[in-house]
């Protein structure tokens, strides 16, 4: 507390007062502090990304520290747009920047003007043909069909049509870098049959169109084109142009850079292929491709070869060719059986359902009808039993003979593996213990000595080439031909998942869709792609159309269990049902159509591409024939 005392005049008549004591406090009002906010004092983005000047020129723009820029519109389309087809060009030249303006038409006034148009040109039709004019009235046909199939799409809400306007903005250094850059890009458009203009005196203005700003100032140039069109006319150029693992497959269609495949990887969910397309479309010189390239990266191929396409690769790779003919052994035993290394105990379950289901698929062909009830737990009970008279169980060790010992007249040493039972003691078992007479009848046509009877007998071959070809083109028999290719395609798989190899390999089945005619069959393949997967082995399938391949549910199961689809030259009869099964984008349609051989669409793990098959002249030698 401070004491202050002020003083004053006191006349000398008046008493003097007592001085008034006065209280004052030393603080001060405080003056509220403004409080400062960083980034009031940084620059806004706008500041950041205007140019420091912008000069206008009759057909370009000076935006200032070296940057030139000339705007184009695309005044002439070519006749046929693919999809993606701006992206080679664009990155040619490189630095441009593109602007797609897009107005949905009205449709009452669009299907308004297609029916004037159709009656015009159906007019001229009459005129021409009046007039003996043969060569106009071709031309005109084509139209009309081209518009009325444009009118009944739109009526039937199958597509629409927009109103759409191209414009490019050319990036660079200098102006004879503008120039130059300019010359090539119009080269780049004529080569296809479309023309590009710079926009003179209007530079400014379709500046700001190719900014993100939704801007539509100069409306010249607008172009009809359907939905199909309008998809092609967005550039799908990636950064990002393959993976680091794997071969070499191609180029991708639109941008040219390199593509590799690689399935065995983390980010695939297996590594199973489909491949699908017609004759002529590159289908095994595909397949070709994959095996030949893998194998210079150490890995197996097994191939069930149906027309013998692929005995001059696995020759020139030097691996081994099987002919496969009725009435000879092949080597190969029914119920061969192995201990699961990565498990270590013998699944003698899987073989049931594996026995089951080509059993299955011999009634289903041999007699046109599936198993009864009564006749699979027949099955499976006899399956049982051939195991259990050669004293195999589950126990790994139970597979071998006793360590040393006298076999057949000739002293071993170590496990010896058992010798396995084969369907000559299977159809015993059927007909003195089950006594199935239906079902031993039948097998009594698969037994060694008859000409179904190649699998009676026990298995020497071994899986230890790097290719192996599977030669069935002599079987012409369809029933022996479905069985052949059902008993190779598992016992080949499960000797690859029973070896613990760092390697993968690959099981390529062409046609293979013909095993899945059979639901029991279909469900035993599906299954065992599903279980190759954690084996590092993996299923090459190939077939001509999806509608073979679409037979039951458990194709289909099948078909999704292949997280890499290559998809080849498509019919017009397929084509539709291709699209709406893979959800392609709607510009992957005139591609398949119109696809050349070796180009496809590769789909890997939800991303797709457009590829073109590339081939080495050395490999073209064996590949294509």
């Amino acid at each position: 507390m401070l004491l202050v005392t002020t003083e004053r005049k006191i006349k000398p008549h008046k008493k003097r007062k007592k001085p008034k004591e006065i209280k004052i406090k030393v603080y001060k009002k405080r003056k509220k502090v403004k409080e400062e906010n960083f980034f009031d004092n940084q620059p806004q983005l706008i500041t950041l990304l205007a140019p420091e000047v912008i000069q206008e020129k009759k057909d370009y723009i000076y935006l200032g520290d070296d940057k030139y820029a000339r705007i184009f519109t695309l005044m002439f389309y070519p006749n046929y747009i693919g999809i993606g087809w701006l992206d080679d060009i664009l990155n040619a030249i490189g630095d441009v920047d593109i602007s797609t303006q897009v107005q949905v038409a009205d449709e009452r006034n669009v299907i308004k003007y297609l029916t004037h148009k159709v009656t015009k040109l159906q007019s001229d039709y009459i005129l021409f043909e009046k007039q003996g004019n043969i060569e106009e009235l071709h031309r005109l046909e084509e139209n009309i069909q081209a518009f009325e199939e444009m009118r009944r799409n739109i009526q039937i809400n199958n597509d629409k049509l927009f109103f759409i306007k191209i414009t490019l903005r050319l990036n660079a250094k200098s102006l004879d870098e503008l120039n130059e850059k300019s010359k090539m890009l119009k080269d780049e458009f004529a080569n296809r049959s479309c023309e590009i203009r710079p926009l003179y005196f209007k530079q400014l203005d379709a500046l700001k169109e190719t900014l993100p700003l939704n801007n539509n100032i100069i409306s010249e140039n607008n172009r009809n084109m359907t939905t199909a069109g309008l998809a092609a006319m967005f550039p799908i150029a990636r950064t990002k142009s393959s993976v680091k693992e794997g071969i070499y497959f191609g180029r991708d269609l639109f941008t040219g850079l390199p593509m590799n495949l690689e399935t065995f990887t983390q980010g695939l969910a297996n590594a199973n292929i489909a491949i699908f397309g017609v004759p002529g479309s590159g289908k095994s010189v595909t397949v070709k491709t994959i095996v030949g390239r893998t194998a210079l990266i150490n890995r197996r191929s097994s191939i069930l070869d149906i027309e013998g396409e692929y005995v001059a690769l696995t020759e020139r790779l030097g691996g081994r060719i099987i002919k496969v003919r009725q009435s000879v052994p092949v080597g190969i035993n029914l119920f061969d059986i192995d201990i699961d290394e990565d498990e270590g105990f013998i699944d003698i379950d899987s073989k049931i359902t594996e026995i089951r289901a080509i059993m299955n698929g011999i009634i289903n062909k041999y007699e046109d009808r599936t198993m009864k009830p009564n006749e699979i737990a027949d099955i499976e009970q006899a399956v049982k039993e051939v195991y259990r008279e050669k004293g195999i169980t589950k126990d790994a060790s139970s597979i071998y003979e006793k360590e040393g010992g006298k076999i057949e007249g000739k002293i071993t040493f170590g496990n010896i593996k058992k010798k396995m039972p084969t369907l000559t003691d299977f159809h015993r078992v059927m007909k003195e213990k089950i006594k199935n007479k239906s079902l031993t009848a039948t097998l009594s046509n698969f037994l060694s000595g008859n000409t179904l009877g190649i699998f009676d007998c026990q298995s020497t071959l071994k899986l230890n080439d790097q290719v192996i070809c599977f030669d069935i083109s002599e079987i012409k028999d369809e029933i022996m031909r479905y069985y052949v290719s059902l008993v190779l395609t598992t016992w080949i798989t499960n000797k690859y998942m029973a070896t613990k190899e760092r390697n993968e390999r690959y099981v390529v089945v062409d046609e293979a869709w013909n095993l899945f005619k059979n639901k029991e069959t279909a469900d035993f393949i599906e299954n065992l792609a599903r279980r190759a997967r954690k084996k590092r082995v993996a299923m090459i399938l190939a077939t001509q159309h999806l509608s073979e391949a679409r037979q039951n549910s458990q194709t289909e199961a099948t078909i999704n269990c292949c997280d890499t689809i290559i998809i080849l030259k498509q019919s017009i009869g397929n084509i539709d049902e291709i699209m709406k099964f893979f959800k392609l984008p709607i510009g992957a349609r005139e591609i398949l159509l119109k696809a050349r051989a070796g180009e496809c669409i590769l789909i890997r793990g939800g991303d797709i591409r457009a590829i073109k098959i590339d081939m080495t002249k050395y490999e073209s030698q064996f590949i294509t024939t």
